[in-house]
C-alpha cells in the first residue's frame, strides 16, 4: 500500500512540475536583453530607473528593440506594461513583434488614446476607434498558442488570428508624441 501511495505521489509531482510554467520579469533594473539606447535632441530611447524609456519631443519618434528569451516555436505570453508621463491624447505607440531581417513585422498599438491599431502578417491590417478615455497605463499582451495569436490591451481581447508563423524573437517599441512625452515600460512578463 505505501508503495501504491508513493509512486501516486511521485506520478502527481512530475505533472505538477511539468505543468508549471517558465516565467521571466524584466524590471529593467540593467539593460540585461539589451534593449538599443539612441538618442538626439527630439527623441532618445534609455534603460533608466528600473524602466525603458522612450522620450519624444514634440512631432518625433523614439523607437527601441531586443531579443527575448522566448522560443518563437513554443506557446508563450509576453506582457508590456506600458505608462505615460501625461495625458494619452497627446502620444502612440506600437509593440512591434516578429521583427525580420527585411523589415517586416507583426504589430499592436494605441493611437492617441482613441484608437488601436492591429497589422498582422498575412491578415488585413485594422484600425478600430476606441476611447481608452485618460488612462495612463496600457498592459499589451501578445499570446501565442500553436498556430494562433491573441492579441490584448488591457485584458480586452481584440483579436485572434490563425495561421500565424513566427521567425524571430525580436521585439521593438516605437513611441510618437504631438507633444513632449516619456513612455516608459515597467516590465515586461513572459510565459512559456
Amino acid at each position: 500500500m505505501k508503495k501504491v501511495f508513493l509512486l501516486i505521489v511521485l506520478f502527481a509531482s512530475a505533472i505538477y512540475v511539468n505543468a508549471q510554467k517558465n516565467v521571466i520579469i524584466d524590471t529593467f533594473e540593467d539593460n540585461s536583453y539589451g534593449w538599443s539606447e539612441t538618442g538626439n535632441k527630439k527623441a532618445m530611447s534609455y534603460v533608466s530607473d528600473g524602466a525603458l524609456n522612450l522620450k519624444t519631443k514634440k512631432a518625433s519618434i523614439a523607437s527601441s528593440s531586443a531579443q527575448l528569451p522566448i522560443n518563437y516555436n513554443e506557446d508563450f505570453k509576453v506582457t508590456f506594461k506600458i505608462k505615460f508621463n501625461k495625458k494619452p491624447f497627446t502620444s502612440a505607440f506600437d509593440i512591434l513583434f516578429d521583427v525580420r531581417e527585411d523589415g517586416s513585422y507583426n504589430s499592436i498599438g494605441v493611437a492617441y488614446g482613441k484608437q488601436y491599431v492591429l497589422n498582422v502578417r498575412g491578415h488585413e491590417a485594422e484600425r478600430v476607434k476606441f476611447n481608452f478615455g485618460n488612462t495612463l497605463n496600457y498592459d499589451i499582451q501578445i499570446v501565442k498558442k500553436g498556430n494562433k495569436i491573441e492579441l490584448l490591451i488591457n485584458d480586452m481581447e481584440l483579436n485572434t488570428y490563425e495561421n500565424v508563423k513566427f521567425e524571430t524573437n525580436v521585439f521593438s517599441i516605437i513611441s510618437t508624441s504631438l507633444s513632449s512625452a516619456i513612455l516608459s515600460v515597467d516590465e515586461i512578463i513572459i510565459e512559456q
